[in-house]
């Protein structure tokens, strides 16, 4: 036991110093396990480089539990006056569909899928923006999903 948690440590500090590349990194933590259709997870940030172009990342945290085989997800990116910049709905594959391998990578019964949601997104102007987002599975409640993070980089 004492191995896996100092494993756990090593490679918790390995991420956070491989992380140097992120603009902005936030994450939301459901009750339960349960993300109700209801319940908006937001992220705000402050932009104050308006030249730069970001890609935009997702971090589902699930359980192999998780009853579907991906996630739709609608985000929504407002201004600093309360328009909507961006609203896309994307599906977002949680578990391969021929194998039913989970895609992404963890510990125990917990699995963490990364990927890019939105690429070379720019910021018309500087100031503070927020990320909302909405699962739009086909249940009014989705069980198994611990938490959503986002986190910016500059796009290469």
């Amino acid at each position: 036991m004492m191995r896996k948690l100092l494993f756990v440590c090593v490679l918790g500090t390995l991420a956070t110093a491989c992380s140097s590349d992120k603009e902005f990194q936030e994450k939301y933590d459901f009750e339960d396990q349960t993300w109700p259709v209801d319940e908006l997870p937001e992220f705000t940030i402050e932009v104050a480089e308006t030249n730069l172009e970001y890609d935009v990342y997702y971090s589902i945290r699930h359980t192999q539990d998780y009853p579907f085989q991906n996630m739709y997800v609608q985000v929504r990116i407002t201004g600093t006056e309360g328009e909507v910049l961006k609203s896309e709905l994307q599906n977002v594959v949680l578990f391969d569909p021929k194998s039913g391998e989970p895609k992404g990578s963890g510990l125990g019964s917990l699995i963490t899928r990364n990927v890019r949601g939105l690429r070379n997104f720019q910021f018309p102007e500087a100031g503070v923006y927020t990320f909302q987002f909405e699962q739009r599975n086909r249940a009014e409640v989705t069980t198994g999903i611990d938490s959503f993070g986002i986190w910016l980089e500059a796009s290469k």
